[in-house]
This record gives structure tokens, sequence and C-alpha cells, in this order.
């Protein structure tokens, strides 16, 4: 009796919130899958699918620019939605995270934010920056003479070299201490847990009660999360110890004081540490790969950028990031490939305000979660012309013919507002760093056979997207293809 007694309990339990949720729900009256209305399952399904930016694609395609993707969680594809969301008058605050976890990017607080936001700040000034670009420079000469030494065997597993280097980067501007992945290997296998550590806390921020799982010791799960942590926090305690000689990223947070060598007290957070990775390696990463893809489908657009950046280097005898980072050109290729593959695809997830709010006509009730899926708006017909397109020329005064959709209200690879990413004009400098060292030196094409339907089928899209392998064959370029005209032999 007991048991047929909450074996009842347990059925109109269910159905009462399925029932409440399919038509009672105040989102009731926003169009998406009925699924998707009834339970946060079909959001971790198609997450653990890969597919969750075309999914969402598809979906505003179909209903419009509101779309019910979750039981209180809605997407939104509207300009308007943007600055109401994620503005600097914005009352909307971040969704909750596990304990121990909150980082920058996390912080709920709006004055606790705009506290820390202040001490980052001193991290990416242009003064900052400019001490970087040394340690960026030569990350990416290791970089170049690594794919020198690859395209001899053959094939050369691009994304694999990009995303090694980006990690180097990363650990000498974070921790003071290269990972030299690029030169020894993945030997502790940090860079493959990262990205597994990544497709796992996606399934985390839908199904929030599944984080439990990830301290039970015995799941691989846990594992997988608690070694990315412990690899973190040795990164952390490494550099508290040392003397900042150097001015990295921990100099400016925390260290700065004027002396010739201050010995660090504190540091970031392990959370911040590993968002510092994440964002700093894979976003950075992602961008330099995803256009170099780009560029070997599009020999005109690889020839105008080529002869950009030799017209520098000639002029110049060098290839600086002071000199890059006004090409006209290399910077319109960086944004078209930012619109069409933004590193985080499916936007953050803010909560509606106490009392709701009115988006374009919707009420979006109290505590609703609300995202604006940058890969969703970044290809949307009314904002950008032919919008798959890969046309750079779109982002200078010329590209731009009368009646063309040109909207940048709607070009947000970096969210916006005072949550965006901090540290974007750095990653900009590494993106056309990595970009211009091997146009100049490289010739570079796909490998027979590629097919590229299928090769962006493959690309997934849990929180970051990932990189398929892309197979290219590189040559090296000799010196007067490169524009050493002042050797004699040219």
């Amino acid at each position: 009796m007991w048991i047929s007694t909450s074996a009842v309990y347990f059925i109109s339990l269910t159905a009462s919130i399925l029932l409440y949720r399919g038509f009672l729900h105040p989102l009731g009256h926003v169009p998406g899958p009925f699924a998707a209305c009834l339970s946060k399952l079909w959001a971790v399904a198609i997450t653990l699918g890969g597919r969750n930016h075309v999914t969402i694609l598809e979906l505003h395609a179909k209903y419009g620019d509101f779309v019910r993707i979750g039981p209180n969680e809605v997407s939104l594809s509207n300009v308007e939605a943007i600055q109401q969301i994620y503005g600097p008058r914005s009352t909307y605050k971040g969704v909750p995270r596990p304990a121990h976890s909150e980082s920058l990017m996390s912080i709920r607080s709006h004055a606790e934010h705009s506290q820390r936001h202040k001490i980052w700040d001193r991290a990416f000034t242009t003064r900052a920056l400019k001490d970087y670009h040394p340690l960026l420079s030569n990350r990416v000469r290791q970089l170049s003479d690594r794919l020198a030494s690859e395209c001899l065997k053959g094939t050369v597993d691009i994304g694999k070299w990009f995303n090694a280097c980006a990690f180097d980067v990363m650990g000498d501007l974070a921790f003071d201490s290269g990972f030299d992945i690029v030169q020894k290997g993945d030997i502790d296998g940090y860079s493959r847990t990262l990205n597994e550590a990544v497709r796992i806390g996606a399934i985390f921020i839908n199904l929030p009660w599944t984080a439990v799982s990830a301290k039970l010791p015995w799941l691989p799960v846990a594992c997988k999360k608690a070694k990315l942590e412990r690899f973190a926090q040795q990164q952390v305690r490494k550099r508290q110890a040392k003397v900042a000689y150097r001015k990295d990223l921990s100099y400016w947070l925390v260290c700065a004081s004027g002396a010739a060598a201050v010995t660090c007290a504190t540091q970031f957070s392990p959370a911040e540490a590993v968002l510092v990775i994440v964002a700093g390696s894979d976003s950075t990463s992602l961008v330099a790969f995803f256009l170099l893809y780009f560029l070997a489908q599009h020999p005109s657009v690889l020839n105008r950028l080529r002869q950009e950046i030799q017209d520098v280097y000639i002029t110049h005898g060098e290839l600086t990031i002071n000199h890059l980072n006004e090409l006209p050109y290399l910077n319109a290729c960086i944004n078209e490939s930012l619109r069409l593959f933004p590193p985080v695809p499916n936007g953050h997830p803010r909560l509606a305000p106490k009392g709701g709010a009115t988006v374009g006509g919707y009420l979006i009730p109290e505590g609703t979660t609300v995202i604006v899926p940058a890969y969703t708006i970044h290809r949307d017909p009314r904002y950008w012309t032919e919008p798959n397109a890969f046309r750079p020329e779109r982002w200078l005064p010329e590209g731009v013919m009368e009646g063309w959709h040109h909207d940048t209200r709607a070009f947000v690879p970096f969210s916006y507002g005072p949550y965006s990413c901090i540290g974007r004009n750095l990653g900009r400098q590494e993106i056309r760093l990595t970009i211009a060292a091997v146009i100049q030196r490289f010739d570079f094409q796909l490998a027979a056979g590629f097919d590229a339907r299928a090769f962006e089928q493959q690309i997934t899209g849990e929180f970051l997207l990932t990189r398929p392998m892309l197979p290219m064959l590189l040559r090296e370029r000799t010196k007067c293809e490169r524009g050493w005209h002042q050797d004699s032999s040219c």
C-alpha cells in the first residue's frame, strides 16, 4: 500500500509539474519546442549532441525573435535585447553558480563585479598590453618554427598547434611560466582535460543539480574536474611564491607597486585562473583557427591580406604588434571570422530582474533565464546581408553597398557591456600576430579530399565551439617570397 501511495504521489506530482510548465507557466506565450518547455533534459540532449548553436539558430528561424528553450529559459535574437540585458544600466543579474566557482564573469552582484573589474582593468591597460608584447612575440615565433618542422612531415593539424601556442601564451601571461606545449607536447594532458571540463561544465549549467556528481571521486566527471582544479591551484600557488621580475597578469592584478621586484602575497582565485586559461587560450586559438580555414577557401582574400602584411614587413623590416594593430583588412578578416564562428556561440545567461521586464513586446517574468546567442544573431539576415558568407569587405567603408544590412549592434563576439570579455584587446593582438606570422612564412592549402560541409557539421558548441581536425598542407616560403628584398639573391 505504501509503495502504491508513493507511486501515485510521484506520478501526480510529475503530472502537475508538466501540466504547469506546458500550459499554465507565465512563459506559455513564448513559442518553442514543447519538450523544451517541459524539462531541461531537452537542453541536455542537444548539449550532448553538441549542436546547440545550430539548433538554436534553426529554432529562431522557425519561431522568430523569442524562443522558449527551457521551462524557465528564453533565447532572444534581437538587437534591442542586447542593450537591455547586457548594457551598463541593465538590472539583469548573472545566474547562480556553485559555491567557490565565482570569477569575474560570473559575479552576480553588480557592485561587487564593478569593484573586481577595476582590479582587472590594471592588467589590460595600454601600458600593460605593451609589456606583454615580448612574451607574445616569443611564443608565436616558436609556433612558426614548429609549423616549419611539421610541414616537412606531411599534413599538419593546424588547430592543435594554434591551441598549444595559445595555451603557452596564457601560461606566460598568467603564471610567469609557460607550459611549453608547442615545444614539448601536452605531456600531462592539461589541454585535453580543459576541453573535457568545458563540455562537462555545459551540462552542469543546464542541470545545476548534477554538479554534485563532480564531488563523487569514483566518477570520471569528478576526476576530470578535479584534475583541472588541481592544475589551476598548482599554478596559482607557484605564481604566489614567485618574485614578480616580469610584468605578467599577476603583476598588474596584485603586485604592481613600482618596485623592481615584488613578492606576491595573494593571487586571483583558482576559479579565475581557470577563466584566464579558458578565455585566453581556447577563445583566441579558435578565432585564428577558423580564420585560417576561411582563408584557405578564399584565395583572393588571402592574397589581399598577404599583400597588406607584406607591405608592412617591407616597410619596417619586421612584423610587430604595433604595426599590425592598424591594418584594416587584417582587422576586417578577424571580425568576419568572429561573426561567423564566435568562440562562445550560445551567449551568456542572465536572470530577469525583480518585477520582470518587457523586451520587444514580450513580458519576461521575474527570475527567467535569458540569453542572446551570438551565433544566431551574427547570422540573422535582418542585420547582415548574405549572413552565412565570408566577406571581410563588409567591415570596410567601401565594402558595404547600398541596401546592404550591416548592423554592428548585432556583433557581440565578446558579449556586451560591463560583463564583456575584458581581455578582448589582448586576444586580438595575439590573433593578429599569429595570423600574420603564418601567412607571411607559409603557403597553405586544405588537404586533398577535404569536405567543408562535413567539417562544419563536426563543429560542436556545448559552451565554447570546438575545432575538428583541419588537415592542411604547408610550404615554407622563400626569403624572396616573404619580402626579404634586401637579400642580394632576390
